[in-house]
């Protein structure tokens, strides 16, 4: 039933080779797998915009290397006009300046509440949204409990791993309760009908929230509730 996705997830410990120290000790999404009608213009965002280099690319499927995580899409037609919602991690002091990247790139931004940078203390994050040309909701999230200091300019190497993938549901409760049991996770802080955040802990930073179709582009109002 929810099988129009696909998840890869693996652990790294503190001593993992080739990952930024201040992301080993946190687990990550290894790669999400999303499916599409059109591969057409996806290159032209997540290469051009993004600045995300493309790993493979056939005429089935991209994917994009984004930090230590892949972005793959693949092209089908067994759903119609499926659409999601992914965060990027991105360096934790660089909030403003990746807004201001994402403007200079004409990206718009999906303001929450009129605000460019919407800070949700409940989960101590600052977060910015747009829509890529799919109208996938794709977030820039620096969490606060993963500290760093970057200086200079942002720039497409400070997108450190995908952290959050979510999906509209129309049943928020039956899908969490299936994914609970499927990845053996739990509800991470709490849930409701509209929306349910899961992962093994606050510290692992691995969410799958859900949302209803209805009220998908208020969901982190709602998730800011709880």
């Amino acid at each position: 039933m929810y099988d129009f996705i696909q998840l890869k997830k693996d652990m790294f410990s503190k001593s993992s080779s080739g990952i930024d120290p201040a992301y080993a000790r946190y687990m990550k999404i290894k790669e999400v797998i999303l499916y599409t009608n059109s591969l057409d213009g996806i290159s032209n965002f997540y290469v051009d915009v993004l600045e995300l280099p493309i790993i493979q690319e056939n005429n089935e499927k991209i994917s994009f290397k984004a930090g230590t995580s892949i972005l793959t899409f693949n092209q089908s037609s067994e759903y119609e006009f499926p659409y999601y919602h992914f965060a990027f991690n991105i360096t934790e002091n660089k909030i403003e300046q990746a807004l201001q990247w994402l403007k200079n790139k004409a990206v718009t931004i999906n303001q929450i509440n009129g605000i460019d940078h919407y800070y949700d203390e409940s989960w101590n994050c600052h977060s910015i949204y747009f829509y890529d040309p799919l109208g996938n909701i794709v977030e820039f999230i620096a969490r606060h409990a993963i500290p760093e200091i970057e200086h200079g300019d942002f720039n497409s190497q400070e997108i450190k791993n995908i952290s959050e993938i979510g999906l509209p549901v129309e049943d928020v409760q039956q899908a969490s309760e299936i994914l609970q049991k499927k990845y053996n996770v739990g509800v991470y802080k709490s849930s409701n009908n509209v929306f349910a955040p899961l992962g093994t802990s606050a510290k692992t930073w691995k969410s799958l929230p859900f949302s209803s179709k209805k009220s998908w582009r208020s969901f982190r109002r709602q998730k800011a509730t709880n």
